[in-house]
Order: structure tokens, then sequence, then C-alpha cells
């Protein structure tokens, strides 16, 4: 048998251990590993071999080796470990515990994103430019700063411990309005009368005109959509004293805050007009006049918080022959009653005042609450008037005169006057009083007609309860003849619960009742002794 012949291709080596079974195993890939990359003299090994620089984490195959050169490809970067990062200044930061902290500053932000391993670094905005009401927009300089600068009164004050910019007024009188339309002294207000003022902000379609403390003779001419308002927090520390006439525009709005009005006549003088006129949280001094005398006006109007002064005659309001709808509130106003306030138009309110001029309300319509009157207050003939908890205390008048032709209601209220009666007028309408506490003088007097549920036609005390008497009142005596009497009372109602009793004995008392009723006309008194001629008491009280 012949042997066979061993060639290089079957020969046994420690690169093909399996070949004396005649099996080819794969070729073995070498492998390296060493602190830096391969070079062109490391031509040693095997096509093929791999290479780990394990100072970079690259890895390359040999390719070819050619002309005494070894050819290396490389595979691919590795991420390595990170060592330090160096800034622009301050040197080299070095990993703690395998983390370098970005942090960032100022308007740079830093966000990591562990999901995307990623760092998001970002600008915030910064101003680009401000724009004032003309001449422009203003871009910040090179190091990105605007400068605000004050003039005149305003005064503006860097804090930049706390970024802020405070703004605010040299002048007297508290802190600056926002408002172009100032008026007080050179160097503190753009203008020095009232009226200056008033005609620029007209101009520029109307405004707030501010006033400085002070003292201002003018008589003015008022406009449409424009407010005089003193710059002040107290007026009787530092008054806005505004003396003189003025005129109102003719439509629109307009109106006076914070201001002490005087006048040796009228405060606001006109005719006719439909403008809405405010005097709000001020003082009035009228020598002899009204606040607002405008006969003919149809437009609306309003005071509210404030106080008459010391006023000689002040009537309030003159609107004779006007279509007004006032508004009162929260007020002292009016003295003496030379003046008389005249009411006119569709609707009054008077709520939570002082009224202390004769007033006669024409209106349509009188809403009253929770008022004090001290001088005569008529309802006039066109009058519907609601007057709920006040109190009329007039000394040489009556409190009340009713001249209305239509119904009205006074009800949880005080009726006191010297004068007699208390309650007076032609009406002919009637008048319901209801729940109401009369002072000492009781009588109602008119041709009006008077409705009531239980009222205290007196005054009350601890001890006593004093109830009027008279013509077709709730309580009175008569006198029996044979045992019989007919009370005339126009009263009494058929649920009026009439209680008896006998005042003086006469003839042979004998039982009394009530035997008969006719609603609004009379009630009859019989004894059970046709002898009877006592006194009898009698007390008419209508159920709740």
């Amino acid at each position: 048998m012949a042997q066979a012949q061993n060639t290089s291709q079957d020969a046994v080596s420690g690169l093909q251990p399996l070949s004396y079974l005649n099996q080819n195993q794969p070729a073995v890939v070498l492998f390296v590993r060493l602190n830096r990359a391969p070079k062109t003299t490391d031509r040693r090994f095997k096509f093929g071999t791999i290479w780990l620089d394990t100072a970079s984490n690259a890895v390359y195959a040999l390719v070819n080796v050619k002309n005494n050169e070894a050819f290396w490809s490389l595979l691919g970067q590795g991420s390595g470990d990170l060592e330090s990062l160096t800034g622009n200044t301050g040197g080299a930061v070095f990993p703690s515990s395998g983390n370098i902290e970005l942090l960032g500053g100022g308007r740079i932000n830093v966000e990591g994103l562990p999901g995307l391993s990623t760092l998001a670094i970002s600008v915030s905005d910064i101003t680009e430019f401000l724009t004032g009401n003309s001449g422009g927009a203003v871009g910040p300089d090179p190091s990105e700063n605007i400068n605000i600068v004050g003039t005149g009164v305003i005064d503006v004050v860097g804090n930049p411990g706390t970024n802020t910019l405070t703004i605010s007024s040299t002048a007297s009188g508290g802190t600056f309005p926002m408002t172009p339309f100032v008026v007080g002294p050179v160097g503190k207000g753009e203008f020095q009368t009232i009226q200056a003022g008033l005609d620029a902000a007209n101009a520029a379609g109307g405004g707030i005109v501010g006033v400085q403390p002070g003292t201002f003779n003018e008589n003015l001419i008022l406009y449409n959509n424009t407010f005089v308002v003193g710059l002040t927090n107290s007026l009787e520390a530092a008054p806005v004293i505004i003396t003189g006439i003025h005129s109102p525009p003719q439509s629109g709005t307009f109106g006076f805050d914070k201001c002490q009005l005087e006048s040796a006549t009228d405060i606001i003088l006109g005719t006719s007009g439909t403008a809405s006129l405010f005097i709000n949280n001020c003082l009035i001094k009228v020598t002899d006049g009204f606040i607002f005398n405008i006969t003919q006006w149809s437009g609306e109007l309003n005071i509210n918080d404030t106080q008459d002064i010391g006023s000689t005659t002040n009537g309030i309001i003159n609107n004779g022959s006007g279509d007004s709808i006032v508004f009162l509130n929260n007020s002292v106003l009016g003295a003496g009653n030379a003046k008389l306030m005249n009411l006119q138009g569709d609707r009054a309110a008077i709520h939570f005042c002082k009224i202390n001029c004769s007033t006669l309300s024409n209106a349509g319509e009188l809403d009253m609450f929770s008022s004090f009157c001290t001088q005569n207050f008529e309802i006039g003939p066109n009058c519907q008037a609601v007057i709920f908890n006040c109190v009329f205390n007039v000394s040489g008048d009556a409190a009340i005169t009713y001249s209305s032709q239509a119904s009205s209601a006074l009800s949880q209220s005080i009726v006191a006057s010297d004068n007699s009666p208390a309650i007076d007028g032609p009406g002919p309408g009637t008048l319901d009083i209801e729940n109401v506490v009369f002072g000492d003088n009781r009588e109602i007097i008119g041709t009006f007609t008077i409705t009531r549920a239980f009222s205290l036609f007196g005054t009350v005390s601890a001890n006593e309860l004093e109830i009027t008497e008279g013509t077709n009142a709730r309580m009175g005596t008569a006198v029996l003849a044979a045992g019989m009497v007919t009370v005339a009372n126009t009263s009494v109602t058929a649920n009026t619960r009439i209680f008896l009793t006998s005042q003086v004995d006469g003839g042979t008392p004998g039982f009394i009742r009530v035997s008969a009723r006719v609603v609004s006309t009379s009630f009859t008194i019989t004894s059970g002794s046709g002898a009877d001629t006592s006194t009898i008491g009698w007390l008419l009280i209508e159920p709740a």
C-alpha cells in the first residue's frame, strides 16, 4: 500500500489542528490589544488580525502588507472614558465619581436628556427693544442695556440687587398719576392752570387732569370725557381747592374727584344738556346757590361720598324743568331752607344721605333709603315715592308734605316735627304708612288718602305707648246713647280687631260688644243694657 505524500496543505500545524482528519477549520482571527494604534512597521501579523487601541478604544484590521509596510484599516472609533473637560479659561476639570457637571448661568440653560444621552444647551430671550408713545423703537447698547431716564417730576431709580426700576414722582402730594395732564407749580406740573390742563386733555380726545394740592380761582369750561382729580391722599391735610362757577359739557361725561369745590353762588351752572355729571369724594362750600343749577338738564346727575363743610345756603340741585335722573349716595349735603332742592325727571334715588335743605321731589319715581332729612320734604304732584328706613326730624314746619296724585309708601321710618301737623299736603293721592314712629306731634292733616298698617303715632318709652286719636284714627272714645253708638271710621276693615273697654261708667252699664261694621265706613258698639250711657274706649289693630 502506497504511503500518502505530505504537502503543505495538509500538514498538521497549530493553525490547522484538525487537518490530519482531512477537515479544514476556519482561519483563527488573531486579536492584538495594545495601548497604542498600529503602525506600518507592525507587519509580522497575518491578514485579518484585529488590533484594539486601549488608549482610544479604536479598532483596526490588517488588510495588506506591501513593500514591507503594513496597512491597517480603522474599523470603528471607541468612545473611551472621559478624563477631563477644558473651558476657555480656568484649566481642566476632572470627573468626580465618573461625572462632570455642566451648569448654565445667566441666560445659559443646560438641560440633561438621559433617554437621548444628550445635553441641550439654550439661551433665554433678551430684551430686543423698547418702544414709547413716539420716537420709534430703542434697542440695547453693545452691553445689552437700555437706559430709562426720568425727566421733570419723574425719577427713575435702578435697584441692581432686585433687578428693579422704581419710577416715582418728585412732586408733592403723593404718587405721580399715569396721566400727561398734570396741573401744579412750575417744575411739578406740565400746566399751571386747571383750564390749560382741561384744554390739553380735550384736544387729545379726553383724559384725567391731575391737580396738585393748592388753591385755584378759575371759572372752568368743562369738556366731555374728562375728569378733574385732586392728587392728594387727604383733602383736609392737602386740599385741592377750586373756587368758581363752571360750565358743563353739553353731552358725554365729566366729573370732579377729590376736590374741594367752593362758590359764592353755584358750582356748576348751565341750562340744557345731556351729559352725565359726577361729583365724587369732594368737599362742598356754597354761600348762596346750588351744586348743580342746571334748570333744563336731561343727563344724569351724580353725587357720591361728598360732604358739605360750611355752606350758608345750599339747595344742592335745581333742575326745575329738566328731565334728569338723580343719584345721591353716602353724602351730607345742603344747608338751610332758602334754596329748595328741586328734583324733576324720571327718577331720583337718595341712599345713605343726610339732606339739610328743603326738598321738592317731583321725579316720576323717588327711591329713598336709610337717609335723614332736617328740612321739609315735599313729595310733588307727579312723584311716586318709596321711602324706607328714613328719619325726618324737622323744626318749625311739617316733616313731610304730600302733594302727589300717585300712590306712595312710607315705612320703617321715624317722623318727628314740632309742627302741627307732622304730615300735611293737598294730595290727592294715597300715602301708605307702615311701621312708622311719630314724635311729639302726631297729627296727619291733608286731603290725601292714608292707609295704615301698625304704626306708632307718638312716642314710645320704656313704660309708655302713645297712639294718636282723631278722625279716622286707630284709637278713640265714643259715648253710648240708650246702650248703642255708631263710630264713623274709614280705616276699619273686615279683619280689623276692635278692642272695647269702659272708660267712664254711665247709666246702667252692661256687657259691651261690636254688633255691626261697615268696611271703610263705621262700626257699632252695643251694650247689654238699654240704659247704658257709658263712655267706651276703642282700639283698632290689623292682623299681620
